[in-house]
């Protein structure tokens, strides 16, 4: 079974620290919930720091311990009011949930425009055309076809989410889809996780490539002409992890986190060697101007 991304942790810390940031002296004392409104789940990803100086100690009703804050309510309505004397922490808030909905509304625009027809991926009709010239292979075990399934339906309710229509209709939809290709890109961020992942929808071998491992920002966005060629390399490597069993299946999961923890840390202390680059520059320019003088002589 294909393992997933380690987000729990995380997101742990984030609904502890759902609310505002109250700092003292740039010291973080507490998180405090907003007394004119409810933080909804959402409203993790988004953090407000309120940071005072000592002499304002009474106002936030600081411990002896300095290790909970109680804001009294003078000093509430200054901070919630806009204005001169105020902090604006209302609109503040209201304003970022607001931007919040606006990107809600393009993914949604963004997902409600996919049709499934779109022309497929070079890397994807490259895998589907040597796939003849591969071996057979057996049937997904029963727990591989369970978790094929599970995948399917997770995809389907992330889609309800981000377009508000029927998770039924988006199962439907979907399971068309993963039929008629039977290989796909997706990208997504998994701090932590590795610079890429297989994932088997029903019968599509799906590739996730992961947008927050150094891979994706120094190696595939950064050399474009390659793209097609390094989702090749990819698929390849993921299709093998897909297809085998046992032992081996094991193997391919945990080699994969050893890959990329080591090309994580490799690619963070990459330096372009710019010297090598200039040297290749200038040759490139004598040679150019060498042909031209011949051309000319000539």
């Amino acid at each position: 079974m294909a393992s997933k991304p380690k987000l729990n942790n995380r997101w742990d810390v984030m609904k502890d620290y759902n609310g505002l940031l109250v700092c003292r002296e740039r010291r973080q004392i507490d998180c405090i919930s907003p007394r004119w409104t409810k933080y909804q789940t959402y409203d993790a990803n988004v953090k407000v720091e309120i940071d005072f100086d000592p002499e304002l100690d009474e106002y936030f009703g600081i411990t002896t311990a300095k290790q909970q804050i109680v804001i009294d309510d003078e000093m509430w309505e200054k901070l919630q009011h806009s204005g001169k004397t105020g902090g604006g922490l209302i609109d503040l808030v209201e304003d970022l949930r607001g931007r919040f909905k606006e990107l809600q509304n393009e993914l949604k625009a963004k997902a409600g425009n996919r049709t499934g027809k779109e022309e497929p991926r070079s890397s994807v009709v490259a895998m589907e055309e040597s796939a003849r010239f591969k071996e057979t292979v057996a049937e997904p075990t029963p727990a591989q076809q369970e978790e094929a399934q599970r995948n399917l339906e997770e995809v389907a309710t992330t889609r309800a989410e981000v377009t508000g229509l029927p998770k039924e209709r988006i199962l439907t939809e979907l399971a068309e889809e993963v039929s008629k290709r039977r290989w796909e890109v997706e990208f997504a961020a998994i701090p932590e996780g590795p610079f890429f992942r297989p994932l088997r929808l029903s019968l599509q071998k799906r590739l996730v490539i992961n947008t927050d491992h150094p891979f994706y920002t120094k190696v595939y966005d950064a050399a474009p002409e390659v793209r097609a060629a390094l989702e090749v390399l990819l698929f390849v490597l993921a299709e093998r992890e897909l297809e085998v069993k046992g032992d081996a299946e094991t193997f391919y999961r945990a080699e994969r986190q050893r890959w990329s923890e080591r090309l994580r840390h490799a690619l963070d202390h990459l330096v372009p060697d710019d010297t090598l680059v200039n040297k290749a520059a200038t040759v490139a320019e004598r040679m150019h101007m060498s042909v031209e003088e011949q051309a000319v002589s000539t």
